[in-house]
């Protein structure tokens, strides 16, 4: 899809204009021109269904430019209404992975997603397999979850990635 490419290459470039991302993964919208849910920059909105999600969580890992993250609908393999599109556990993972690695995200925000990965040897929160960006982030000032799965372990290991988090600047957890 021409719109997944453009924003791996908007991000493999560390264009300062690619401010803000959106990763769906199903009830799939783009994002119209002109509207900005993070008020700052364009957000384009990558369409996690069509793989490739590992690559973009090693290129958001190795950028600096990125300020706002919104992961929308995404849900891994074997969670909540069987029904529903998911991500393969395993590129769910690698994305996280990428994720953990960036220092430049101020906000990030989590809507409509199963917020744990299940499956053998998983059983684990979206969390805690971000642990290392809540830990080694200084600029993230919010972090925002609307309608999410998130369960006691979720809940758990969201505390505990909050008081491992040497942000002094954050300002909103909602």
């Amino acid at each position: 899809d021409e719109i997944n490419r453009d924003i791996l290459r908007q991000l493999e470039m560390n264009d300062p204009q690619f401010d803000a991302l959106c990763v769906r993964a199903w009830g799939f919208d783009r994002i119209g021109e002109g509207e900005e849910e993070y008020g700052e920059g364009e957000e384009y909105t990558y369409d996690a269904l069509e793989r490739g999600l590992e690559c973009v969580g090693y290129l958001i890992g190795k950028g600096d430019q990125l300020k706002y993250l919104h992961i929308d609908n995404v849900r891994g393999e074997g969670r909540a209404d069987p029904s529903a599109p998911c991500v393969l556990n395993e590129e769910l993972e690698s994305f996280f992975e990428g994720i953990n690695c960036n220092k430049s995200i101020t906000d990030i925000k989590f809507y409509m997603s199963d917020l744990l990965i299940e499956g053998p040897g998983r059983g684990q929160s979206f969390f805690e397999k971000l642990m290392p960006f809540f830990r080694n982030n200084t600029n993230l000032e919010s972090i925002a979850s609307g309608a999410c799965t998130l369960g006691n372990e979720g809940a758990r290991f969201l505390s505990l990635a909050l008081a491992e988090s040497p942000s002094i600047c954050l300002e909103c957890i909602t």
